[in-house]
């Protein structure tokens, strides 16, 4: 299953990653280039992520637990994801007859192919098809929480690709969208307020 989530600001940057020493979201701290009202991701020493913060001053300083504050979008059970990795590899010849290949990776980039997708919000009070092209338009980022187990789950975020609408008389709208990732994929934790109400 898939969820798909917005902030309620314009989020046009990828919303950073903060490790929280003290396994909770107020105790990560902001870093200088957050200003007041932005977001951040917070991992546990484990690289899990536990919630969202948001900053209070354009300082470095505490976050406030932001957690739940999402828009929500839409949710589907037909979707593919693919995650990609880049690898570089190179020879290099260490003596007269004899090569050696070295390998370095590089980043992270996953693709959702997301059928079905119903339930949307009119996050803009023009019509949910709007909605979604103006989100693709202007590369507004989104969040996609993807469940591949009874207790494992997913978090990225990405860009609106593509959109499609299919309908019938007196049927339910239903919304096909590309969702073009950036950056990894963490572990979310699922028992933790409140990502279980989330699903």
């Amino acid at each position: 299953m898939v969820a798909i989530y917005v902030t309620p600001t314009t989020q046009k940057d990828p919303i950073p990653t903060l490790l929280s020493s003290t396994s909770s979201v107020t105790g990560a701290n902001s870093i200088l280039s957050m200003y007041t009202n932005e977001i951040a991701f917070v991992l546990n020493p484990a690289g899990v992520i536990i919630g969202i913060g948001q900053a209070t001053s354009n300082e470095v300083g505490p976050l406030v637990d932001w957690t739940g504050a999402f828009g929500f979008l839409g949710a589907a059970t037909s979707c593919t994801l693919d995650v990609n990795l880049s690898v570089n590899r190179q020879s290099a010849l260490v003596s007269m007859d004899n090569s050696q290949s070295f390998v370095s990776t590089g980043a992270t980039v996953w693709t959702s192919n997301i059928d079905a997708l119903v339930q949307i919000d009119d996050v803009t009070n023009e019509g949910n098809l709007t909605s979604l092209i103006e989100m693709a338009d202007k590369k507004l980022s989104v969040v996609g929480l993807f469940r591949v187990g009874y207790k494992r789950a997913y978090l990225g975020q990405g860009y609106i690709g593509s959109v499609s609408v299919s309908s019938s008389v007196d049927e339910l709208a239903t919304y096909a969208m590309t969702l073009e990732g950036h950056g990894r994929l963490y572990e979310i934790d699922v028992d933790a307020s409140p990502w279980g109400g989330y699903f």
